[in-house]
């Protein structure tokens, strides 16, 4: 099942949800900024992520940058 990764980034918080490719909300959360990489790691180890889409808040040009490195 083809599943998306959403995440609005911010300096000290980022929320992430996760979709299927219809819509349907699999899981949503907020977390740190400073735990992203964990968290992001942990929800690719957990769903097959086809694509991420990454909102252009505060933070999006480092949080960016941690995608590029983790969604290889």
């Amino acid at each position: 099942m083809v599943m998306l990764m959403g995440i609005d980034p911010g300096r000290k918080k980022c929320g992430i949800a996760i979709v299927t490719e219809k819509g349907e909300e699999v899981e949503k959360e907020i977390t740190e900024t400073s735990n992203l990489s964990r968290k992001i790691e942990q929800v690719l180890s957990r769903f097959s992520i086809s694509k991420c889409i990454l909102g252009n808040g505060t933070y999006a040009d480092k949080v960016f940058n941690i995608l590029q490195l983790l969604m290889k």
